[in-house]
């Protein structure tokens, strides 16, 4: 995950390039194996459209990544 954040920036992203590479070759991996590819390691569980009472807006809701969820605290 970290080398994702440093590969945002583009005025870095040879040299990260270039680090992420060696960091592979250090556990035997190559740079295209199935083992290389960044997987969000994030649980998803989404609520296909869900229905506003007030506004009959209609959208599906990711319960574990969505920004404008509420809970109790954020009321």
């Amino acid at each position: 995950m970290f080398m994702q954040v440093l590969s945002l920036d583009s005025s870095v992203q040879d040299d990260v390039t270039k680090v992420r590479r060696n960091m592979l070759r250090l556990i035997h991996v190559g740079d295209f194996s199935d083992e290389a590819v960044w997987h969000d390691p994030c649980v998803s569980f989404v609520l296909p459209e869900v229905i506003c009472k007030a506004c009959n807006h209609c959208r599906d809701i990711d319960l574990c990544k969505d920004n404008y969820r509420t809970t109790e605290n954020d009321r």
